[in-house]
């Protein structure tokens, strides 16, 4: 390894190495070993620090330069300053976005190898072994939801997502992996809101108008657009009134500091309040606040795996959504009792709002006198389930337990909590499923048996 430092770039013994503190402009030469969940490849110093570099593949030797040292861990992150040895299945990116949107950090590599250096991930960092990452014919053109961030002026908006470690606005103006239909959608709201001044909102002063847009499609070519503002003194309804192409229009707000983009009040503006979309044989409604799996076709084989293998009398269906996995447990189990948090898609489900966490405690409180269910499944968000809820679940000792998840770190977490000797379960079988090509996004489905 070589480290260089203000201009100089010394050769060192290991060490030396292990002697170097982690800072800000710090260049130094990285072999990657591993990917990180954000698609970065990463590599441990002798000294035990880590370096996680933006682009850069497992086996690919580069020159890097440390843009960014975390606080709480000894993590630095990087930029390639010179890639000096270059994977035989690296490629030119398909987008001309690439390396300033986030969406794709995996584009400049083959698709099979995307998808085994996902396997090897979950392996290595995780301790979840899989045999295989399904994957759908779609690589390009296949998501089916989008949510981005307004930027840019009045009289030239932009549409597009934050950068990586800032909320710098970059450009996703024709993004490769976006539906066609939510494209011509998305070209339109710019289009017309630029023509109109409609002022974008800064997070820096507090000050404009439209935020965030989320855009769904049924991929019979309908789109359901929602308009986010800052404030319910907006022009929305100004620029809505010009927009031909969406199926439905909604408007909400989301006055608040941070991240949230769903936002809240919401008013249907004009068209459908709905989407109806089929995924897995089972026509559910999204509305505009909904939740839709952006890949679709592929999330239909991990819908299929959750609920595969299993009948019976009563099945429990926690963070419920849109309801795909309850219409799919309703052809197998005499009665499904879902829980979903989330007040549109709870009305949608016929239920009342509720937590996982609630509606269990209730679950264990009515004891012997409810049924019980055989199979409980779980999709929850991407924190996971947490202490409480797994602590519930080990109360209930339903006999099966499948659990769907986003987020490797939260599933890891998860399970160490259910599966024995910290639980009553044992691991059966876990799947992985490619449903966000060209990012290191892996959705997985995991099946749980009671220990007898």
């Amino acid at each position: 390894m070589v480290l260089q430092n203000d201009g100089e770039t010394p050769e060192v013994g290991a060490a030396e190495q292990a002697a170097v503190r982690l800072r800000k402009g710090l260049a130094l030469q990285v072999c990657a070993t591993g990917l990180n969940a954000s698609g970065d490849g990463w590599a441990q110093l002798p000294g035990g620090d880590q370096v996680h570099v933006e682009g850069l593949l497992p086996g690919e030797t580069a020159n890097a330069r440390i843009v960014h040292v975390a606080r709480q861990a000894r993590r630095g992150y990087g930029r390639i300053l010179q890639l000096q040895q270059p994977s035989a299945q690296r490629r030119e990116p398909q987008c001309v976005h690439h390396g300033r949107c986030a969406g794709c950090p995996l584009m400049h590599a083959d698709e099979s190898l995307q998808r085994e250096l996902k396997r090897e991930m979950l392996e290595q960092q995780f301790g979840l072994v899989v045999d295989e990452v399904v994957s759908g014919n779609a690589q390009t053109g296949y998501r089916w939801a989008s949510k981005r961030v307004v930027g840019g002026r009045p009289g030239a908006l932009l549409l597009g997502s934050y950068a990586r470690r800032s909320h710098n606005v970059a450009d996703m103006r024709d993004c490769v992996v976006d539906h066609p239909a939510i494209l011509i959608c998305a070209r339109e709201i710019q289009r017309r809101g630029s023509e109109l001044a409609i002022a974008p909102y800064d997070e820096s002063n507090q000050q404009g108008d439209l935020r965030y847009v989320w855009l769904k499609t049924d991929g019979r070519g309908r789109t359901l657009v929602t308009l986010v503002s800052a404030a319910t003194e907006s022009r929305v309804a100004e620029l809505a009134a010009q927009l031909e192409s969406p199926a439905g229009l909604a408007w909400a707000t989301q006055p608040d500091r941070g991240n949230t983009m769903r936002g809240g009040q919401l008013k249907v503006l004009k068209g459908l309040g709905a989407l109806s979309v089929e995924l897995a044989g089972c026509s559910v409604d999204v509305g505009p606040l909904g939740f839709l799996q952006p890949n679709p076709p592929v999330a239909e084989r991990a819908y299929e795996e959750l609920t595969a293998g299993q009948s019976g009398t009563m099945a429990f269906d926690l963070y419920a959504g849109s309801g795909v996995v309850t219409a799919l447990l309703g052809k197998h189990f005499e009665q499904v009792q879902s829980c979903e948090a989330y007040p549109e898609s709870a009305a949608q489900l016929g239920v009342a709002p509720e937590t996982a966490a609630s509606f269990l405690a209730r679950m264990v409180e009515q004891g012997p006198t409810s049924a019980k269910p055989s199979l409980i499944v779980a999709n929850p968000p991407r924190a996971g389930m947490g202490g409480a809820v797994c602590r519930l679940l080990n109360q209930l000792a339903a006999e099966h337990l499948h659990l769907m998840s986003c987020s490797p770190s939260a599933l890891r977490r998860d399970l160490d909590l259910l599966v024995e000797p910290s639980g009553c379960y044992r691991l059966g079988s876990l799947r992985a499923f490619d449903t966000l090509p060209q990012t290191a996004h892996i959705e997985l489905v995991a099946k749980l048996r009671r220990v007898p």
